[in-house]
């Protein structure tokens, strides 16, 4: 395994490491000062052993030549590896047993749910993935995905990790300007939208933005419609396709292309403090790598956990938590379509009391909304499955802390 170059040489130099039981780590939880010490030592001194054994945890088509090849700025993780990031999201899980396990659960803003489990979800992908290279989506190519949470956009997803197509998955909420300024960068060969979203119970039209956006550019790209609502769109012929007319049209099977593990998987834009969006490219093996480990130890995750990360899909936490982290691990990930307090603000505790949700990753400002629809709301649902809250974005005020601990947490944790 490599850690560093050696000045007098171009070869990496193996590292002499301590031997770390991450099984027991894992199967105390961090209940002991020591497992927790020992992991934390052993990731921080001996890094590349440390990701060399969690990378082992995956199905490799083709072993990697060396943990890390190179260092800041210019580096190299697993490199010569050949892996597929599906295949360690679905098939992995299926072939070990676990295909009737829940994997995905997802909850319309009027109480409506679809149930995918491991199994289902890998058929469904497969079709997708079959539906894409019929319009000609192949290995490297680009795929924008304009969906709210719904469960096709998570097929959308898994499936272009399937082909090793690139995705960018694009706010919902964005107007056609912004959609307009990712689109014309990202240069995608397919875009995925919903005839409407629904939020708040108004309908936003997402077809009808991503129509306007390609009147007046230079493209050939085809337009993938999910039927959210059923409303009537209006759909250009030989650019248009329905979802579900073209998922009937192809077989479920749909192998998995090899990838080196360093090959390009998704982009995700951010402003910065231009307003100008600019894409930030992540390797898809090493992007469910990491946040396999990041789920695994922070959430303390296990095939039975029942996740729900409150993120719209259009930001990159959903897929940290709630694709790669939650669907590496074998768990449960919860979709939920819309917003936290409606159609009432006991929609948030609805949803936990009645999927037993265990782990939930959310924000500081989520939080204080709950903090503001009032108790009330809270008191008349048994939500004492909740094990474990992840928090990312704005820092964490006292206020809000005691709320999680005491009324939502029971102070149980």
């Amino acid at each position: 395994m490599s850690n560093a170059k050696s000045k007098d040489s171009n070869e990496f130099p193996k590292v002499q490491t301590v031997p770390l039981d991450l099984n027991r780590a894992q199967r105390t939880c961090f209940g002991s000062s020591e497992a927790f010490r020992d992991f934390l030592q052993f990731s921080k001194e001996h890094s590349d052993e440390f990701w060399g054994q969690i990378a082992s945890e995956f199905e490799w088509i083709r072993p990697w030549d060396t943990v890390r090849k190179g260092d800041l700025p210019s580096f190299e993780y697993f490199s010569g590896g050949v892996m597929n990031p599906c295949v360690n999201l679905l098939d992995r899980h299926v072939r070990g047993g676990a295909g009737n396990r829940v994997a995905l659960i997802w909850e319309g803003e009027d109480g409506s749910s679809t149930f995918l489990t491991y199994q289902m979800l890998l058929a469904e992908v497969g079709k997708f993935a079959n539906v894409l290279k019929s319009v000609g989506v192949g290995r490297g190519d680009a795929v924008a995905i304009f969906l709210p949470n719904v469960a096709e956009c998570l097929i959308a997803i898994l499936a272009c990790y399937r082909l090793g197509a690139i995705y960018n998955t694009i706010f919902s909420g964005f107007s056609a300007i912004a959609l307009k300024e990712r689109l014309i960068h990202f240069c995608p060969k397919v875009i995925l939208a919903a005839d409407f979203s629904i939020r708040r119970g108004k309908r936003i039209p997402l077809k009808a933005k991503v129509d306007e956006c390609l009147q007046n550019m230079e493209t050939e790209c085809k337009v993938i419609v999910v039927q959210r609502t059923g409303d009537s769109v209006p759909m250009t012929r030989d650019r248009d396709l329905w979802w579900h007319e073209s998922m009937a049209a192809v077989p479920v099977e749909c192998p998995a292309e090899p990838l080196e593990a360093n090959e390009p998987g998704l982009v995700f834009y951010t402003s910065g403090t231009s307003g100008k969006p600019k894409g930030v490219v992540h390797s898809g093996a090493a992007f469910v790598i990491n946040n396999y480990v990041f789920s695994k130890y922070q959430m303390d995750h296990h095939p039975q956990d029942i996740l729900w990360c409150t993120a719209d899909v259009g930001w990159l936490t959903m897929h940290i938590w709630g694709i790669a982290g939650a669907l590496s691990n074998g768990a449960t990930t919860i979709f939920a379509e819309g917003a936290l307090d409606t159609p009432q603000p006991d929609r948030f505790f609805r949803i936990l009391d009645k999927y037993r949700v265990n782990k939930i990753f959310t924000s500081p400002s989520a939080v204080r909304m709950l903090m503001r629809c009032g108790d009330e709301w809270r008191k008349r649902f048994d939500v004492s499955a909740l094990e474990v809250v992840g928090l990312v974005g704005e820092p964490l005020n006292p206020e809000a802390w005691e709320w999680l601990y005491s009324t939502l947490g029971g102070r149980r944790f």
